[in-house]
């Protein structure tokens, strides 16, 4: 008598103590039911992902009209996608979804679109997965939100995808009325090396403006180190240096927009239209909700 602990209808805790957090992860599974499986976030940390967020719930997934009573602290998603083929295939505990696929249902729910991207980044960045598999999972859960926009942000995590977010931002000068840019400039530093330049525009009055786009790649410490010299001999060659992230010129172009106007950069004289008539280009914005 009193030495067992009821945690939820028909599972019984073997002791009057409080559960452990792997003794929680079982509450879940079993109140849930045999189909059900530990997902999102609980199956990001549970591989030992770290990732700051003050949910602390434990979630756990089930199939959609599945009736599972709701308890304190925990969350169960009912999904109509096949996620019993997304399991691991050796958990150390109850059945849970696999990293990469964990990663992505996470990121899809999160309101802001930046964090679920460094989510992404952090899971690749930590060694747990690698932007192949989660790209493979984004072709496989049907309906991922935002799933083109975690696409790409794969090619820049991966290293790859500099020279898309280069093109892009000759396209968002072009539609905002702005003078392009010249891509991959070839300048000699004063080691007597070449470098190439992301992206620089030669203004009226001769100033040299350069913007060079990073991805994740950059953020490594041998390349960082390297940019830095590189920036370096860029300054002292005469030009103005300005730094954006890939991220940044898809999430938030308008910023890197109105630096380049503030600092100087002309409307395009070819496209015949002033700067007050160069219309923004459009952002993401307003994204959908959507369920699993």
């Amino acid at each position: 008598m009193h030495r067992w602990r009821e945690m939820a209808p028909n599972v019984l805790l073997c002791h009057t103590g409080d559960p452990t957090y792997r003794q929680r992860l079982w509450t879940g599974h079993l109140h849930a039911g045999p189909t059900s499986a530990i997902t999102h976030l609980t199956a990001c940390h549970d591989v030992g992902l770290r990732w700051t967020t003050s949910d602390s719930r434990i979630h756990v997934i089930t199939q959609k009209g599945d009736l599972v009573r709701q308890l304190h602290g925990f969350c169960f998603h009912q999904t109509r996608r096949p996620f019993w083929r997304w399991l691991d295939p050796q958990p150390p505990g109850p059945p849970r979804i696999e990293i990469h696929r964990a990663v992505l249902l996470t990121a899809e729910r999160d309101h802001s679109v930046r964090r679920a991207i460094g989510l992404i980044a952090a899971s690749v960045q930590q060694g747990f997965t690698d932007a192949d598999r989660l790209a493979g999972g984004i072709k496989e859960i049907r309906k991922l939100r935002h799933g083109q926009l975690f696409g790409q942000a794969l090619g820049d995590i991966a290293g790859g995808a500099q020279s898309f977010a280069e093109i892009d931002m000759v396209r968002l000068c072009r539609e905002a009325g702005l003078q392009s840019p010249a891509r991959q400039v070839r300048r000699r530093d004063k080691d007597g090396r070449w470098r190439y330049l992301d992206l620089e525009w030669v203004l009226p009055d001769g100033r040299r403006i350069v913007l060079e786009v990073d991805g994740s790649f950059h953020m490594k410490i041998e390349n960082w180190s390297d940019d830095k010299r590189r920036e370096r001999s860029v300054v002292v060659g005469g030009a103005t240096v300005l730094r954006c992230s890939s991220i940044e010129i898809r999430l938030n172009p308008g910023d890197v927009l109105d630096d380049l106007r503030a600092i100087g950069v002309p409307p395009d004289s070819s496209s015949g239209r002033s700067r007050n008539q160069a219309q923004p280009p459009q952002t993401n914005r307003g994204f959908s909700r959507a369920s699993g």
